[in-house]
């Protein structure tokens, strides 16, 4: 029997989970570094972060088609790890891998070639043109690592589904120490700047990728092959896009609400701007433990959905949003404690700090119980493979909440950096009442088919 299948939940829950924690807290860890490095380059300007941070909804929207292909290959394979089917696991594989080669070579050309117009029309009216610029130097350097990320997403999401998530950790780590290492060498001592982010990046990518490669075969799955990169199996291929170009939107989504609500903050000012930027960067520490405890929770879900374990799985969504809210709120009140000190290490002008302190002590306790139970909700569906509902749910966080109500805050008062953190927690407390009602329903429909004779375990 599946070892995900057994008692335990707390357990299996936290030795899949814990591994990817360590490896997300070692990459938040080194994005602070990474945003501080690039802020001292110019502590008393905000072009530099500003700039950064019109960049960073587009590096998400690059992602968004690999996630959600990432979302496909780690749903079926846990669904086929818990019914003990190893050849879909191999298929699965050899598929998924060769999707993110294709798909990601195709938006980083685009990407490339597009960088500058689409840079020019996120910016907000109040944004210089010296921001702007930071802004396409960095989006260009940074576009060759992604083809690698996007390679590594796919093998992570195999081993995730299998719950190898012990090798997903030690390569995350291993991948930001070396980035954390080569950050200050090539922005100051190559005197490379904003450029010198992107290149430590890429080849930190690029080390990944080799390593994951390497160990990939360790684990009793297919050696990469380069006769394997022209194989797609259709069955498989067509599953995997059934559930992941929900799961891209639900990126796409994401990335439209960053840019959304960028292009609000930066028509308030730049300072508005350069605070914003520093919040999200930061926020990291509320969203690392939901998303690594969700990776867990879908496995489990997956695995014991695949072998018929239907009892069991209202009460490994139920431990598990007890442990993601926990966690959360346990972060949530330490990044409160210590936000104000880590902005002035990030920039010298107190109205950027203040501004950034506030946005942190009114949001952080109802972004930490909405995203927790919505983030929860949203992988329990995807591991069902009811990948529409679970794009939905994170659609109505992050923009079909949010954007309307700042909308509607903008034509009954003059607009307000306020309205933005409005905006922000009635979009998670939203999501998270729309998400349990939507996962209560699947499990009371999964239940009810099991029931029937033809379907019985």
């Amino acid at each position: 029997m599946n070892i995900l299948t057994k008692d335990g939940i707390y357990q299996q829950l936290a030795k899949l989970s814990f591994p990817i924690l360590w490896g997300m807290i070692a990459e938040l860890l080194y994005s602070l570094a990474d945003i501080y490095f690039i802020a001292a380059i110019d502590k008393s300007a905000t072009h530099v972060v500003s700039g950064v941070g019109i960049v960073f909804p587009l590096i998400f929207l690059l992602t968004s088609v690999d996630q959600g292909i990432g979302s496909g290959i780690a749903t079926i394979t846990a669904i086929a790890h818990g019914g003990k089917d190893q050849q879909t696991v191999e298929k699965t594989s050899l598929t998924g891998y060769n999707l993110s080669l294709y798909s990601g070579i195709v938006i980083i050309i685009l990407f490339f070639i597009l960088a500058e117009p689409i840079i020019n029309g996120l910016s907000g009216n109040e944004v210089s043109p010296a921001a702007k610029d930071v802004a396409i130097i960095y989006l260009r350097y940074s576009l060759p690592g992604f083809i690698f990320m996007f390679l590594v997403q796919a093998r992570f999401s195999v081993l995730q589904g299998i719950g190898q998530t012990g090798l997903i950790g030690i390569a995350m780590i291993g991948s930001t120490i070396l980035n954390l290492v080569l950050d200050p060498i090539f922005i100051f001592t190559f005197g490379l700047g904003v450029r010198g982010a992107a290149i430590a990046t890429v080849i930190s990518q690029i080390s990944l990728w080799l390593f994951i490669n390497y160990q990939y075969g360790k684990v009793n799955l297919n050696k990469p092959k380069w006769a394997d990169l022209i194989q797609l199996d259709k069955v498989i291929s067509k599953r995997i896009l059934k559930i992941g170009i929900p799961a891209s939107f639900t990126f796409v989504i994401l990335s439209v609400s960053f840019m959304v609500l960028n292009k609000l903050v930066s028509n308030i000012s730049e300072v508005g701007l350069n605070a914003y930027t520093l919040v999200t960067r930061l926020d990291g520490i509320l969203v690392t433990p939901a998303l690594a405890f969700s990776i867990g929770l879908s496995i489990m879900i997956g695995q014991n959905y695949g072998a018929g374990k239907i009892d069991r799985l209202p009460k490994i969504f139920r431990q598990g949003g007890i442990v993601i809210t926990f966690f959360t709120l346990l972060l949530g009140v330490i990044y409160m404690a210590l936000a104000k000190t880590i902005f002035g290490t990030m920039s010298s002008r107190p109205e950027v700090i203040a501004l950034a302190s506030k946005q942190v002590l009114y949001l952080t306790i109802p972004v930490a119980v909405g995203m927790s139970i919505s983030t929860a909700a949203s992988s329990c569906l995807q591991a069902l493979e009811q990948a529409t509902k679970a794009m939905l749910v994170t659609g109505f966080r992050a923009l079909f909440i949010t954007a309307p109500l700042i909308l509607l805050l903008g034509l009954l008062f003059k607009p307000h950096i306020y309205h933005i953190w409005v905006g922000i927690a009635g979009g998670v407390v939203g999501a998270s009442i729309i998400g349990l009602g939507w996962v209560n329903k699947a499990f009371n429909r999964i239940a009810g088919e099991s029931s029937l004779p033809n379907n019985s375990t």
